[in-house]
């Protein structure tokens, strides 16, 4: 197994360089061309849980991409010159060929692996064949501080203890093999007051070094969050929801429209 980065200092530059012209784009100048180098590939439509913040489970995708058909698309976004390839959901890992996709990615040129993921079939077994297909970067969903409110947002008993057990052998590896682990969180009204619990959960578990949340808001559960609408008029209701609304009132609809906040630092 490789212990050394997946990406060279060349292509963190171009990255960085990619995300920074996202942000000018995004605030400052909506017409200029920013040539992708990411790609997200929702892998599967279906989720193995049952979020109140989410309608992936809630219908079941038949007839998806077969692996024939995602070699394909992975050859075709690496002759554009893709450099990081976003694996996700749904929940990725459902496929029982995840893994042989991300090593086609790997192999295809694309140098930068990433999986988001709930890590509740992140066993040992998938652990390394993951870590064997090149993937050093992860987001793992973290909804609540304990059990209680995490079991209870992902609708499923034991959620909690089985997603962190896969978080911790996570962390075990990092500094090995140089990753990057990162927990994410759904912001609603009423998850939105443990957020410095969640913080604290995170410098625990990385063993008080510099601990890094994403805390991901959500407007509304019902529908899809990527594929088939704009989001326009979910972000118009999330920020009517944020000003106009008392934290609780609407305890599964989002505070803020979608956007990620990163939160880092010692809490205290």
């Amino acid at each position: 197994m490789r212990t050394l980065p997946v990406t060279g200092v060349g292509d963190r530059v171009r990255l960085a360089g990619f995300f920074a012209r996202l942000a000018v784009k995004e605030h400052l100048a909506p017409r200029l061309h920013v040539r992708p180098l990411v790609a997200e590939l929702f892998l599967t439509d279906n989720c193995n849980l049952n979020c109140i913040s989410c309608a992936c489970w809630r219908t079941v995708t038949r007839r998806e991409l077969d692996g024939d058909e995602w070699r394909g698309v992975i050859d075709q976004i690496a002759a554009l010159g893709i450099l990081k390839a976003n694996f996700t959901g749904g929940e990725p890992l459902l496929r029982r060929d995840a893994p042989e996709l991300m090593a086609y990615a790997r192999d295809a040129g694309i140098r930068s692996l990433h999986v988001n993921t709930n890590a509740i079939l992140l066993d040992d077994r998938r652990l390394g064949a993951v870590l064997d297909a090149g993937v050093r970067s992860f987001n793992v969903s973290v909804d609540g501080p304990d059990a209680a409110q995490h079991d209870r947002i992902r609708g499923k008993a034991g959620a909690f203890d089985t997603t962190l057990d896969a978080l911790r052998r996570l962390l075990a590896r990092r500094e090995e093999l140089h990753m990057r682990v990162r927990m994410n969180y759904t912001v609603m009204r009423s998850t939105v007051a443990a957020l410095p619990e969640i913080m604290r959960l995170a410098q625990r578990l990385q063993h008080q070094r510099q601990a890094v949340a994403i805390a991901h808001p959500v407007v509304d559960p019902t529908r899809r969050t990527h594929g088939d609408h704009d989001g326009q008029e979910d972000d118009q209701r999330g920020e009517e929801l944020r000003v106009s609304q008392p934290v609780g009132q609407f305890p599964h609809r989002a505070i803020a429209p979608t956007r990620f906040i990163s939160l880092q630092g010692p809490v205290m």
